[in-house]
């Protein structure tokens, strides 16, 4: 017999057998009459809260192993009011009942957090995977403008400078055609193109200023591009593993709560 599926008589016998008792010694040891220890083995009657203490004695047993190898469910009605089982059975539901509270609710935090973590991945709200592009031209030394890759170097020179005819050398809008020459050169020699990606906009112009005194200026590059992030993945994966491992979980406390005879939510 294996505990919880036994008749309190069974427990009896079943003990008495093991120890190598016969009836005769085991009434003795409970001062009662060996007839009645056959009823209460037969289950033909149930003993009172004195003689059950006294048969236990006899037994070197105590009353949480009688109580688990106790079959509740189908138990009869005159056993469950024994004195020594209904308080202890009284005490096991209540701890049984609290562990079940405190375990519905770690499963309910795990499938909140299961959740949580779910929605995370799925709205990218912790990686996001919009790319965005920004390109910057070259360095910008100190006194120069903002713009000076983006033309504004220009402006450094007389309008004279840009006219199509011809100068004599020497005159004063000669020697700015050739300081133009020589500046566009220069702005040609200094391009030196550098990228950063960010997963968050940072606006359509970003100024980084370098070490050495210089600094550049970032422009947004088109459209952001949409970069599949395995983080994103990884929290749906865990959110789906905790979420489902929470329902298993109420579900067994539920299940385990209702096999032991003690429906959750009873007082």
């Amino acid at each position: 017999m294996t505990s919880g599926n036994m008749t309190l008589g069974e427990i009896i016998r079943y003990h008495r057998q093991q120890q190598g008792l016969s009836q005769p010694e085991l009434a003795s040891k409970a001062q009662i009459e060996q007839s009645y220890l056959s009823k209460l083995e037969n289950d033909n009657s149930y003993p009172s809260d004195d003689i059950l203490k006294r048969i236990l004695s006899g037994l070197d047993l105590d009353i949480a192993d009688l109580c688990a190898q106790l079959d509740i469910r189908s138990a009869d009605p005159k056993v469950m009011h024994i004195e020594s089982i209904r308080t202890y059975m009284g005490r096991f539901q209540q701890q049984s009942q609290r562990r079940s509270v405190f375990l519905m609710a770690i499963f309910t935090l795990t499938i909140g957090i299961g959740c949580a973590l779910f929605y995370a991945g799925y709205s990218e709200a912790f990686f996001p995977e919009k790319q965005y592009s920004y390109q910057s031209r070259g360095e910008i030394q100190p006194g120069e403008p903002t713009d000076y890759f983006e033309g504004g170097w220009r402006r450094e020179f007389p309008a004279g400078a840009y006219r199509p005819f011809s100068s004599s050398e020497g005159s004063p809008e000669g020697e700015a055609k050739q300081q133009l020459r020589q500046a566009q050169v220069d702005q040609a020699n200094r391009v030196n193109y550098h990228s950063i990606q960010s997963f968050q906009p940072l606006g359509s112009i970003v100024e980084r200023q370098l070490d050495n005194g210089n600094r550049r200026l970032y422009r947004l590059v088109g459209s952001p591009t949409q970069v599949s992030r395995a983080e994103n993945g990884w929290l749906m994966l865990v959110g789906i593993t905790l979420t489902v491992s929470g329902v298993i979980g109420l579900l067994l406390v539920l299940r385990l709560g209702s096999f032991r005879g003690y429906p959750l939510g009873n007082g």
